[in-house]
């Protein structure tokens, strides 16, 4: 995501501002949220781990569903985790950022 245009449309003065101020707000609130993010990825990992595994044991006890059907439901599972964690990513650093904006106005 382009923060810094993200920026300028949320905060409407930011327009005047130079762009090595708003890219320093953008650095800055990455830096901050560094370890929240890295934490809420390796829950991320965990979970999907944890939902392969489970996929993977109940598609082979339970159905007669082949082990490249298992591998596409995992698949799945991967993505659809990562569009999430990307998500949450985006609105960590956007809150950070309205925290820093907010902070210096």
């Amino acid at each position: 995501m382009n923060y810094s245009k993200w920026l300028k449309r949320t905060f409407p003065q930011l327009e005047s501002e130079s762009s090595v101020k708003i890219f320093n707000y953008v650095t800055k609130a990455k830096n901050e949220t560094k370890k929240s993010r890295l934490g809420i990825f390796l829950i991320n990992i965990v979970v999907v781990a944890l939902l392969g595994f489970i996929t993977g044991y109940v598609f082979s006890k339970y159905t007669e569903v082949e082990y490249n059907g298992t591998m596409i439901v995992i698949g799945f599972i991967v993505i659809i985790s990562l569009f999430i964690i990307n998500r949450i990513d985006r609105r960590l650093i956007q809150k950070k950022l309205v925290e820093l904006v907010g902070s210096n106005t």
